[in-house]
């Protein structure tokens, strides 16, 4: 598979509404081929202060410092990033600088066939276990910190794998996979250690979590409480904490660092993009608001990734190390969320299956790639981590199982044929949609509910009788010699499903087969036992005991919604 175009075609087709699909809300897209050079993105990226860049300064003197035998790995997620295709330099935008993630792309690999999951939960279960999330209940939206499920504990982690290889295996950040019970939570689920929230957002400040009339604490220390981390910057936080991890660490274990930032993820709703002002004052020349914020929190992200690959040539880690940054799923743009991310001149956004929801930025670094500073554009999905990083790991892959999930270092760091040619985006009979990539091939089935009703009959909208009727003229007719509607999509790229009946029978029968192995989804009643006020305004493994008098054990509150 070659690599894809940068889209221009689907900004086009993105002006189409969900009303021009047809009644069956299905639609194929065929992507053009371009090759992308590094240096034709390169050229398009703002000069930073010297101050910045601290990860291009640790990559050039990498090589001078001492390394280990075994392979560091470094999992940096700039998440929930949501940051869109459009928001770091690698991908050629200059709007919000983005210095130390370019410089590990550059002289790494930009990831331009990257897939992921449409949002955080169902990502984060692809990444942990190299398995699509239809396959263990954990497609349909997001895990609240209300229900009382997690990810399936048969379910063996990427940590449980690396540790038994002997690696060390912490996590900062977020975790979005379960804590109702202890048995849920991360230093359960194979890490040594924890420090961050156990939700799908909390404050940057004041670490709380607010998901409709709950509110409480979500930062935690393993199973306890951080209130002395009161008022930090939670990306600061987890910066420091990943490079005292760094600086602490043990040689005699190779390391795995799992760093997912709560960043640029919305926070609570009356505050949703906290950043320091300081930081923010520098984008005050962007005419949006909500967009400076957005900047003022990726500026602090990118921050980050310098200082922790710093903190990784000081200790004399870098030189044997794979670092990964990647989104968990594409940009909130359009106000989804209160965010104010952009993933031009890709369709859609998060949550949704169009290439902005669920196209990622992402790049792969290491001094073991064989041929590193290029565009990769091997097809690549979310659930390929695990196998991937377990291999260069020196992992047996038997040892994995039935997973989804492909080996694809050797086809990455060779630049050879991936073996993957094609991604399952989701099957979600809750919402009613579905995508699949095969080849150059698309197929989306949109929600059938935001079609609305069907009406049979049209009133008659002929020019002739505009002109005769008595309406104000408020705007001026122009004769078409063919449908705008059909013009628009010819030079987008988009198929009706009759246009290619052999291409849409294949993949909706490759759809079909797939939909024989799907796992229902496991979302739950949410549970009125978590409810922060009862533990002392904290987020907790509520499922771990008991309420001694009646209480009311599920949620109807409907403004339990915030993702």
């Amino acid at each position: 598979m070659q690599m894809r175009t940068d889209e221009v075609n689907q900004f086009v087709y993105g002006h189409l509404s969900f009303e021009n699909l047809g009644s069956v809300g299905t639609r194929l897209f065929r992507y053009k081929r371009k090759q992308v050079h590094p240096t034709e993105i390169r050229t398009s990226i703002s000069p930073s202060s010297a101050a910045e860049l601290n990860a291009t300064s640790a990559l050039a003197n990498y090589a001078t410092e001492a390394g280990v035998k075994d392979v560091t790995m470094g999992v940096l997620v700039g998440n929930d990033p949501t940051v869109g295709w459009n928001d770091v330099g690698f991908h050629g935008s200059n709007q919000i600088p983005t210095p130390n993630i370019d410089a590990l792309a550059y002289s790494g690999l930009i990831l331009n066939n990257y897939y992921t999951p449409a949002i955080c939960t169902p990502s984060r279960s692809a990444l942990m276990t190299g398995r699509h999330p239809t396959s263990n209940g954990m497609q349909h939206t997001v895990l609240y910190g209300a229900e009382p499920r997690g990810l399936p504990l048969s379910e063996k982690l990427l940590p449980q794998y690396l540790k038994a290889l002997g690696y060390a295996t912490h996590i900062v950040g977020k975790w979005h996979l379960g804590h109702f019970q202890k048995e849920y939570t991360p230093t359960y689920r194979g890490f040594d250690s924890h420090l961050g929230l156990w939700t799908g957002h909390h404050d940057y400040f004041d670490h709380t979590a607010q998901e409709g009339n709950y509110w409480g604490l979500d930062m935690r220390r393993g199973l306890e409480p951080a209130w002395d981390l009161h008022g930090q910057y939670s990306t600061d936080v987890f910066t420091n904490e990943a490079v005292k991890l760094i600086d602490s660490h043990n040689f005699s274990r190779p390391l795995f660092l799992y760093l997912a930032h709560a960043a640029v993820h919305s926070s609570n709703p009356y505050n949703p993009l906290p950043a320091p002002d300081s930081v923010v004052s520098k984008y005050a020349h962007l005419q949006d608001y909500t967009r400076q914020r957005f900047a003022g929190v990726l500026h602090k992200l990118d921050e980050s990734v310098g200082k922790v690959v710093a903190a990784l040539q000081k200790r004399g880690l870098l030189q044997n190390s794979i670092v990964v940054f990647t989104t968990d799923n594409g940009g909130p743009a359009a106000g989804f969320n209160i965010n104010a991310a952009s993933n031009w001149p890709l369709r859609g956004v998060k949550n949704t299956l169009w290439e902005g929801g669920v196209r990622g930025a992402a790049l792969i670094w290491s001094p073991r790639l064989v041929k590193s500073g290029r565009v990769a554009s091997q097809l690549f999905h979310m659930t390929d981590w695990l196998p991937t990083l377990y291999s260069a790991a020196g992992g047996d892959l038997s040892h994995l199982g039935d997973i989804d999930g492909l080996n694809a270092w050797e086809s990455l760091s060779n630049d050879s044929p991936s073996n993957r040619t094609q991604v399952l985006h989701n099957i979600d009979d809750e919402y009613g949609n579905a995508a699949l990539t095969v080849d150059d091939w698309k197929i989306v089935k949109v929600y059938p509910h935001l079609l609305g009703e069907r009406v049979e009959e049209l009133p008659s909208v002929h020019p002739t009788e505009i002109r005769a009727s008595d309406l104000p003229v408020i705007s001026s007719l122009v004769y078409c010699e063919s449908s705008a509607l059909d013009h628009a999509a010819t030079e987008a790229g988009t198929s009706y499903p009759g246009d290619y009946p052999d291409i849409l029978r294949h993949l909706e029968q490759t759809l079909s087969k797939i939909n024989t192995t799907v796992v229902p989804p496991s979302n739950l009643a949410l549970d009125a036992r978590a409810d922060p006020n009862l533990w002392d305004h904290t987020w907790t493994n509520f499922g771990d005991h008991r309420i001694l008098n009646d209480f009311p054990m599920s949620i109807t509150d409907s403004a339990l919604n915030y993702e």
